[in-house]
């Protein structure tokens, strides 16, 4: 069995034998302690540096960010838009989600889901405002949903909303441009809203 080499101790600079592969200083305590101290501080520094290095770095946002984003943009469009209708599911009067009002919670409800059809996700048609019982424990009731949508909007957009099978991804710079849109057409309406309240 090969002898171990003599080290040169960090701290003290004394001439040691290890009895360990990991032994990094000689026998002395206060050594050993020195070292500690040391290996703490190059701890303190690096995570030092690597909170700053964040501070100037953030962040990016990544493709399912913006895609959530986009999502709550539209989903508040469209609860504003239907606000005072009632569920297009099963007719039940929806309280905008204020509970101090009488009704059902509001969801925005798509006719064909976003994981069946991600290229209607963004589609005003295919969206509508449901009570949460019809959209969550229901999955969204589409028998009944169906002819609401059929009632507001006519057969041949339903029809083409059932049709349409081209899927398409969504870039980011698309998700960018649905996030803004949407949300200036929230705000807008909520805008024209309270004008006529003003009145």
């Amino acid at each position: 069995m090969a002898k171990p080499k003599e080290k040169n101790c960090p701290v003290c600079n004394s001439l040691f034998v290890p009895w360990l592969s990991t032994q990094h200083v000689c026998g002395n305590y206060k050594c050993a302690l020195e070292w500690n101290r040391r290996q703490e501080e190059r701890y303190q520094h690096r995570q030092e540096r690597k909170r700053l290095r964040s501070q100037i770095h953030p962040k990016q946002k990544e493709w399912g960010d913006y895609n959530r984003e986009a999502q709550n943009a539209f989903n508040r469009y469209i609860r504003i838009r239907d606000a005072g209708l009632p569920c297009h599911a099963c007719g039940i009067q929806l309280n905008d989600n204020d509970p101090n009002k009488s009704g059902e919670f509001v969801d925005a409800s798509h006719f064909r889901s976003r994981a069946r059809a991600a290229q209607l996700r963004f589609n005003t048609f295919n969206c509508v405002t449901c009570c949460w019982h019809c959209n969550r424990t229901l999955s969204g009731n589409i028998q009944n949903l169906r002819k609401g949508l059929i009632s507001r909007f006519g057969l041949s957009i339903v029809i083409r909303l059932e049709c349409d099978n081209q899927f398409h991804h969504h870039s980011i710079s698309y998700l960018i441009r649905i996030i803004d849109i949407f949300t200036r057409r929230a705000d807008h309406l909520l805008k024209l809203r309270a004008r006529k309240e003003l009145r």
